[in-house]
């Protein structure tokens, strides 16, 4: 999936940010939900994000997400401590675990993102049986949801936008299109060829 849709710093500020100052940044903690590469979670670092929990079930992916960390961030440590690489398995029970082996607890969120992470019908029961543990266990410890930023790449349409009114009815989130865009595979000239993207951002509706 080509990622360069929410990967733009003006359009991360604008989504979640509220334009607030970069100092504020410093302050701020995202969990990223299917990392992948971390091309997310990297932009996010070096727009001066305090934390980033960048996530993936998928142990070689993880290996791989670390590389690419270090490649981006060779020398700065300052950067690299910016970014932690976090085990998590999609299921109601959840657990993010360490490099090391070690669990870690859920901190006080400001955003959840999720970026093309509705590949797979078959996988939508167990995600969202996670992000509604991250979400809850927020809620418990500061009482507010965070916020969540959904990017998908339109594939199954009537089992995407029912995961999406799951969440609007289960957390009874405002539901704010902030972009549809579409896009072209390299070398592709049809426009039956075109890719329909799609971002959401959720918040508690008060």
């Amino acid at each position: 999936m080509n990622r360069d849709f929410i990967s733009s710093p003006d359009g991360i500020r604008s989504c979640f940010l509220n334009h607030e100052d970069d100092d504020e940044l410093e302050m701020k903690t995202v969990l990223e939900i299917g990392s992948g590469l971390g091309l997310i979670a990297i932009l996010l670092a070096k727009m001066g994000v305090g934390k980033i929990l960048a996530t993936d079930g998928d142990q070689h992916i993880i290996q791989r997400l670390k590389s690419n960390i270090e490649m981006n961030f060779e020398g700065d440590v300052e950067m690299k401590r910016r970014i932690e690489c976090i085990s998590l398995e999609w299921g109601e029970e959840c657990l993010m675990m360490t490099q090391d082996g070690g669990e870690i607890g859920v901190e006080k969120l400001d955003l959840i993102v999720g970026a093309d992470i509705l590949y797979l019908p078959s996988l939508y029961p167990k995600l969202m049986e996670s992000i509604s543990f991250l979400l809850e266990t927020c809620k418990n410890q500061v009482n507010s949801y965070p916020k969540f930023l959904l990017a998908i790449q339109e594939r199954y349409p009537v089992e995407e936008t029912t995961f999406r009114n799951n969440l609007v009815e289960k957390f009874h989130f405002q539901q704010i299109l902030i972009s549809e865009t579409y896009f072209k595979e390299e070398g592709c000239n049809q426009d039956d060829d075109s890719k329909k993207i799609l971002i959401y951002l959720y918040q508690y509706e008060c």
